[in-house]
């Protein structure tokens, strides 16, 4: 098991639309089966770039990922949906920390992602740390979040500063 940090400053891709594409291929066809950590912090993965990723999630990649940074991403609350239902059918089950800041998910994506921590099922049963700091939820995505996901706000650390509407 191994970890492997991807940014803007070591750009394994600077992620063009192609990069972010090649990268969830190779996912897709079991590279990287072992990873525990992943940051793709500041690579700029976009909507579209989440949704290659979140296909590749669903057919079974990283799962054994622990730790997940999609930090300042401009994923947006498409990206997010994607995410979500690659999650909602058992993708990354051993995922203990989600660093979703500074992205623009808005309350749709929030909406979204308060529907499957609130089922909590199958989907994100280990985590115990998740930011969504800098991501324009807005009041209406924060209540949602709040009513949908009280248990895991008091069993679990959410990071949920400086959300703007």
């Amino acid at each position: 098991k191994f970890t492997i940090h991807v940014s803007h400053q070591r750009a394994l891709m600077s992620v063009c639309p192609q990069g972010m594409r090649a990268f969830a291929e190779a996912l897709s066809k079991g590279g990287l089966h072992n990873l525990i950590h992943l940051n793709l912090r500041n690579v700029m993965i976009g909507s579209e770039g989440m949704k290659d990723v979140a296909q590749a999630l669903s057919k079974g990649a990283l799962k054994h990922l622990t730790h997940l940074n999609l930090n300042g991403n401009t994923i947006g609350s498409q990206g997010m949906k994607d995410f979500v239902q690659a999650l909602s059918k058992g993708a990354l089950k051993h995922l203990t920390h989600l660093n979703l800041g500074g992205n623009t998910i808005g309350s749709e994506g929030m909406k979204d992602l308060a529907q499957l921590l609130s089922k909590r099922k199958r989907a994100l049963n280990n985590l115990t740390y998740l930011n969504l700091g800098k991501n324009r939820i807005g009041s209406e995505g924060i209540n949602d979040f709040l009513q949908g996901s009280r248990p895991f706000i008091v069993h679990q650390s959410a990071n949920a500063d400086q959300c703007r509407s």
